[in-house]
């Protein structure tokens, strides 16, 4: 079972990892899992980021340690702004990443997530897609992650819940990842496991319940992938089910 986290007392602006739960326990291990942990969703969020923007991003906290409860047992972590939401099975926190492209205007990325005292973060983040500027081949996600020393493998390119997806795991000596990035038609959502080694076992448990719990509000989004509006969602009736 998960301990519970504590909210980081306080926020760098624009540092998506710092805007996560900080976790209860040995300052050994908290600082440790930050150091290992860091690169996947930065890798990934602060990279479109940087395709896009070019001022200091800024960050507005919406809910820290939030606990709204979901019939599963699990937390409903619905973005504020966002047009998605998770099941994470401890209290999470909710912001929005703002920043100014002087081509573009502003861009927003929305972001839900927690970190367990055991070093286990649960994240979700959504990007805008932005025409000739958004890295929009999924296929080419799981490529950026093969490099000494890591592993990628259950690769997955079935639609979910209508829209194109990919699905991956990432190994390294010290932390590893399970990932789900999908694209809809105004954005790129990026739902993310990252776990500690000594953590991989009880990680695992949680793959299927967290991936498998994204829920995509259509109507925020124009419109499903095949013209219907309403709330498209793909999840098991309780966290920790088989994923498709």
């Amino acid at each position: 079972m998960l301990e519970r986290a504590k909210p980081i007392p306080a926020v760098q602006a624009g540092s998506t990892l710092d805007c996560l739960p900080e976790a209860i326990g040995p300052a050994g291990l908290r600082s440790a899992s930050r150091r290992k942990m860091k690169s996947l969703l930065l890798t990934i969020v602060f990279l479109f980021m940087s395709i896009l923007a070019w001022a200091e991003p800024q960050m507005e906290m919406h809910r820290v340690q939030a606990t709204t409860k979901d019939p599963s047992g699990w937390y409903l972590a619905a973005s504020t702004h966002g047009s998605f939401a998770v099941l994470i099975p401890i209290p999470f926190n909710d912001f929005t990443v703002t920043d100014d492209d002087p081509k573009v205007g502003r861009i927003k990325t929305y972001t839900v997530g927690a970190k367990s005292a055991e070093g286990i973060k649960f994240s979700a983040t959504e990007t805008p897609i932005i025409a000739g500027r958004s890295p929009t081949n999924l296929t080419a996600l799981p490529q950026q992650f093969r490099k000494p020393g890591h592993t990628v493998s259950d690769i997955d390119t079935s639609l979910f819940a209508g829209y194109p997806s990919v699905s991956f795991s990432v190994r390294g000596q010290s932390s590893g990842a399970y990932m789900r990035q999908v694209k809809t038609l105004k954005s790129l959502i990026l739902v993310i496991l990252e776990y500690p080694m000594d953590q991989a076992k009880t990680a695992e448990g949680f793959r299927s319940g967290f991936l498998s719990s994204l829920k995509i509000n259509e109507t925020e989004q124009g419109g499903s992938a095949n013209g219907a509006s309403q709330i498209a969602e793909r999840r098991v009736a309780e966290p920790g089910g088989r994923n498709r």
